[in-house]
């Protein structure tokens, strides 16, 4: 059984690592929302198994172990839904999308976020702040819901394009 200390290095780690955590999900589980289910599982899991984390292991190693474990599950319990994956599939892409790639992804998210204007900012600082939801925008806003989730739909899409010229940019210097 881990000590107390080995316990707060773990919390310490997952706080640390939840960014690129979620970004590795998204890379097999490219639905924002679905990606955010899974890691929360991800979190649950790594928690109950701190006790069998060996701290010679990158810790992030293990966590994307788990991660793509709880993705596997995830799929198998979605089969049905066609927009999901193969595990084929998707086992290839978690083999191709290593940690580099995911800390360049990052960084360029968190440039076009800057690059955002205040309120755009403001509306994706709220939905995926602690507990967001378009509805709780919507509410505080007096706006429509189906109005938030435009809008957020209008600048999930324009960070997308945002980040490929942005890595386009790097590749190219």
């Amino acid at each position: 059984m881990p000590d107390r200390m080995q316990y707060s290095d773990i919390v310490n780690q997952l706080t640390e690592s939840q960014a690129r955590l979620y970004a590795y999900i998204m890379s097999i589980l490219p639905d924002p929302d679905h990606a955010h289910d899974v890691l929360q599982n991800t979190n649950r899991v790594l928690w109950e198994k701190a006790d069998a984390y060996d701290p010679e292991v990158p810790f992030m190693t293990w966590a994307c172990g788990v991660a793509r474990n709880q993705v596997r599950a995830y799929r198998r319990d979605k089969r049905r839904d066609r927009h999901i994956l193969s595990e084929d599939v998707a086992d290839l892409i978690a083999d191709e999308a290593p940690f580099e790639h995911t800390n360049q992804r990052l960084n360029a998210l968190h440039q076009c976020l800057k690059k955002l204007p205040p309120s755009q900012r403001a509306i994706v600082d709220q939905r995926y702040g602690p507990n967001g939801s378009v509805a709780q925008i919507a509410r505080q806003s007096g706006r429509p819901a189906a109005s938030i989730s435009m809008s957020l739909g209008r600048i999930r899409k324009a960070l997308a394009e945002c980040i490929q010229r942005t890595l386009a940019e790097a590749e190219g210097s």
